[in-house]
């Protein structure tokens, strides 16, 4: 199973399809190395009306020049992961790390600019909603 779910995840193709997302397994498309230089979702993606998976040159290449796709606003643990390589330097790179809290009446305002989508409070139990974003030093004046 891990090397099936391994395979299909390294050399899949992630596309908009109407709304929604989807991978699409496309024979040689794997083959397409990643470039910082190419805008994410500019590389290629689904021709509805030829129902195929489009690549696009990002560059005017050359005869024999090797042409790049991007992989997308990825980080560096993405695309170990999913490509088996990391950036020196990613522009996308991130950790997510969530912190849980319960918090009470007091520290609700300062809670709510971190997470202004936690729930109300409710007078049983305090919330426990995960911070989405911290604000900045602009905010906090």
């Amino acid at each position: 199973y891990r090397w099936a779910y391994a395979t299909v995840k390294s050399r899949a193709a992630e596309v908009g399809m109407g709304d929604e997302k989807k991978r699409l397994l496309a024979p040689r498309f794997d083959m397409f190395n990643h470039s910082t230089a190419v805008a994410p979702g500019s590389s290629h993606g689904y021709d509805e009306a030829r129902q195929q998976l489009v690549v696009v040159a990002a560059a005017p290449y050359g005869a024999g020049e090797q042409a790049f796709i991007s992989y997308g606003g990825a980080s560096n643990g993405s695309l170990l992961l999913g490509g088996g390589f990391a950036l020196r330097r990613n522009r996308f790179d991130a950790v997510e790390v969530t912190l849980t809290a319960k918090c009470d009446a007091r520290r609700w305002l300062l809670l709510m600019m971190l997470a202004p989508e936690a729930p109300p409070p409710s007078q049983e139990e305090p919330p426990n909603f995960e911070y989405l974003q911290a604000p900045d030093q602009e905010q906090l004046r």
